[in-house]
């Protein structure tokens, strides 16, 4: 029993880690969509960050 929870909790902390690893990578990219000089990428990003702090709010 202790053995599955150990195993359980590990799970659960690599799937928290990779989720988080993810957000990051893309929180990364669209900062670097920002810095082109690529005006609809600039917008799309824009857009897609205040949609997400908009879900955020709920």
């Amino acid at each position: 029993m202790r053995l599955r929870i150990i195993g359980m909790g590990t799970i659960f902390i690599g799937a928290i880690f990779i989720t988080y690893l993810t957000l990051g990578i893309g929180l990364l990219k669209s900062i670097d969509i920002f810095t082109q000089q690529h005006l609809p990428a600039r917008i799309s990003a824009l857009l897609a960050t205040l949609f997400g702090l908009w879900m955020l709010k709920d």
